[in-house]
């Protein structure tokens, strides 16, 4: 979301809540072959694998770091191949994925497993108690498009992505206390004057990615508004 940093790692406490906190954050590999290739790695080396996802456009791997933040993997399907309904809905399930071919595929293609310069974090998925409210923010304040409502949770991106950030109030496992999101930065051309023409009010704390501006959701969540 931002180009300044990917995922900043701070040793510090942070506020218990257990209403508002960070279900996942995903990092969008390049493509399938790496997907795989990386999967086969982590096989080897870490034994708690959380999950694994056909999500219709995309493929998922995923994990729980040792602080209890949720960490997805991801690749995208080619996008002429995502259902779009007459909404602009982007069609999204959640089905068992095909480990062995995902690696298989990953194997033949040759690529190594490692992150890649153009990896990049493809969303953050956060649990907030008002997922309504946060639909009328991010839309109307930052700008972004509601792409499709599952179970209640909004699944809201920019252009015709699938979903940059979503938001759920489900019964879901949090962060160990004192762990979680600090913030996290968007950068959009125009973002920061837009949102400044609407008076939000500024947050006068510390903005890790060095952002000009901070401002918080109706969930609490901290949002550092690049240039």
């Amino acid at each position: 979301m931002s180009n300044k940093c990917l995922i900043y790692l701070d040793q510090g406490v942070l506020p218990a809540d257990k209403e508002n906190y960070i279900y996942h954050l995903a990092i969008l590999v390049p493509n399938r072959a790496v997907l795989g290739s990386i999967l086969e790695k982590i096989l080897k080396i870490w034994d708690s694998i959380e999950g694994y996802a056909d999500h219709l456009v995309s493929e998922a791997i995923y994990l729980r770091d040792p602080d209890g933040i949720g960490v997805e993997i991801y690749s995208d399907r080619d996008r002429r191949a995502w259902i779009v309904n007459e909404k602009g809905f982007i069609a999204m399930y959640t089905l068992p994925l095909d480990i062995e071919d995902l690696i298989l595929h990953g194997r033949r293609s040759g690529v190594e497993p490692r992150v890649t310069r153009d990896t990049v974090l493809g969303h953050i998925h956060l649990r907030g108690s008002s997922p309504e409210a946060a639909e009328k923010f991010y839309t109307e304040v930052l700008g972004m498009k509601i792409k499709g409502i599952w179970f209640g949770a909004r699944f809201l991106a920019y252009e015709d992505y699938h979903h940059h950030l979503a938001v759920n109030n489900w019964p879901i496992p949090r962060p160990i206390d004192c762990s979680g999101l600090r913030s996290f930065a968007l950068r959009r051309k125009g973002l920061l004057e837009s949102v400044i023409s609407k008076g939000v009010s500024r947050e006068a704390v510390e903005l890790v990615c060095g952002a000009p501006m901070g401002i918080r959701d109706p969930n609490g969540f901290l949002i550092e508004i690049m240039e």
